[in-house]
């Protein structure tokens, strides 16, 4: 496997990391009906996630993967808008 395909494979587990600490501390839920991201805006508990986070990939890495996560989480799930 290439660095760069290696590379990018981290990236997406990191982020997928980050969104699981971001729902498992309530910044963020998944839509129960069609599992979209969906940002909670509890800058609090995103902030928790960035300094657990922080503790294994430093801080810089971790506040770019959490912010990387809460982009791609929307306010209202596009599944459930559409009805």
């Amino acid at each position: 496997m290439g660095g760069t395909k290696r590379l990018m494979e981290e990236r997406e587990e990191d982020e997928s990391y980050g969104t699981g600490l971001l729902v498992n501390a309530g910044a963020a839920k998944r839509c129960e009906v069609h599992g979209y991201l969906l940002d909670r805006e509890d800058s609090g508990a995103a902030e928790e996630v960035v300094e657990e986070f922080a503790e294994e990939r430093g801080r810089d890495e971790a506040e770019e993967r959490v912010k990387a996560a809460l982009a791609n989480a929307g306010m209202e799930c596009p599944g459930c808008h559409r009805k």
